[in-house]
């Protein structure tokens, strides 16, 4: 964990950074397994490269806005790994006996954010020379953002001597093997209430609800009174006020059960919108509602970015949402 030109190995000396403490700290909690006789091998992992979760994602969509570029200085290394080789290399030490101590799981070829930025940029048919200055990234992020501006030349020096056989070592070829996808983004959240599973489902399918589990700074006018409660094939219109600035929604709801819903955009800032809800009975008096959110962006000078602006702040969205929903059925 260094940020440096030289090759990092499993037998690299730590750094002196709060990042390198914190693995330290999360690696030495299983460390009792050995003196009980349990084998034990830890993987430290370079950026997985998926659509479905992660750090990719977010570095993907500046990009797809036709706004990505280097960050910080761009000399910084950036290991990556394709998610088939992170599910194949943890197979891997998992069937192997003989395997025990830090491995890093990276492709062998590691690249610096300029060439990461070029090669998505290439891949994705973007341009790639807007870069993201160190300095607000760490106005926005605090000390977090020594994760993206310091980078590691990370190796899988152990995973290598152990014969593991990477399918990706090629960053463009990683990356092409991705963009075959529809460009849907996912998004998913879980939490627990103190209410029954029908309770929770009730709550949710009154259009009421959708104004009580919107942050106070936007306002939420329904356009045409809604059937009450909703049900499978319904749809109803609002309007979300976002300061002065006013945006129409449609949802349809669909795959209405005591089980869960989906909520489909009719119209939107997205080219496509599903959000499933899901009910989870744990017990008679609690129910874990788990969200999946799936959605592409329009392709459109106003509409994409606002839709990107709402992607991005999802996870603080859903966690007023759970906050709320907790207080509503359960106060």
């Amino acid at each position: 964990e260094q940020d440096t030109k030289e090759p990092v190995t499993e037998d690299s000396p730590n750094a002196d950074s709060w990042q390198a403490a914190l693995c330290r700290e999360w690696e030495e909690v299983t460390a009792e397994v050995e003196a009980m006789g349990v084998r034990r091998a830890i993987i430290r992992t370079g950026m997985v490269l998926s659509t479905a979760g992660g750090a990719f994602p977010r570095l993907l969509l500046p990009f797809k806005l036709f706004a990505g570029g280097p960050m910080g200085s761009g000399r910084q290394w950036m290991p990556w790994i394709h998610h088939e080789d992170e599910v194949g290399a943890i197979r891997f030490l998992i069937e192997r006996e003989d395997a025990s101590g830090p491995f890093n799981l990276c492709a062998p070829n590691p690249v610096t954010n300029t060439e990461f930025a070029r090669v998505l940029g290439r891949v994705t048919r973007r341009p790639s020379f807007v870069p993201v200055p160190g300095f607000a990234l760490r106005l926005a992020f605090g000390e977090v953002a020594e994760l993206v501006l310091k980078g590691w030349h990370m190796l899988p020096k152990r995973l290598e001597e152990q014969g593991f056989s990477f399918k990706y070592v090629e960053l463009e070829a990683a990356l092409r093997e991705m963009s075959t996808d529809d460009g849907a983004m996912k998004f998913e959240h879980r939490f627990r209430v103190k209410a029954p599973r029908e309770a929770v489902a009730e709550f949710h399918l009154h259009a009421s609800a959708l104004k009580a589990l919107t942050p106070p700074l936007i306002f939420v006018q329904l356009d045409t009174p809604p059937p009450d409660p909703l049900g499978e094939g319904d749809s109803f219109t609002f309007t979300m006020w976002v300061g002065p600035l006013p945006f129409k929604w449609g949802s349809r709801f669909e795959e209405v059960s005591a089980e869960g819903f989906s909520d489909v955009q009719t119209r939107g800032a997205f080219a496509f919108w599903r959000h499933r809800h899901h009910f989870i009975r744990i017990d008679d008096q609690t129910t874990e509602v788990h969200d999946q959110v799936e959605a592409r962006l329009r392709p459109h000078p106003l509409l994409g970015p606002v839709g990107l602006v709402m992607w991005l702040g999802m996870p603080l969205l859903f966690a007023y949402r759970a906050r709320r929903t907790r207080k509503l059925l359960a106060g």
